[in-house]
């Protein structure tokens, strides 16, 4: 297949190249710190940010542009989340 932007620089406006679900944990990190998140089926998630802080984002759906390094099992409710880098 071709991919005439394969040597272009990334950057976070970018479009991701990469992604994996996400399944909310208290404790386990994300395998990568993202450059958004999408979440499928609408609800709450609480997530770690990059710089440490902890926010819970309430009736939530669809591409959050959010750096994240965690997505916590506790008060998430959302669904259908992956991870975008």
């Amino acid at each position: 297949m071709s991919d005439p932007y394969k040597n272009l620089g990334l950057s976070l406006s970018s479009p991701a190249v990469n992604a994996a679900e996400v399944t909310p944990s208290d404790t386990a990190d994300l395998p990568v710190t993202t450059r958004a998140i999408w979440i499928g089926v609408a609800g709450d998630i609480v997530v770690q940010m990059a710089e440490g802080a902890e926010v819970a984002l309430t009736g939530v759906s669809g591409m959050l542009p959010l750096r994240v390094e965690r997505a916590l099992s506790t008060g998430t409710t959302a669904n259908g989340i992956v991870a975008l880098w």
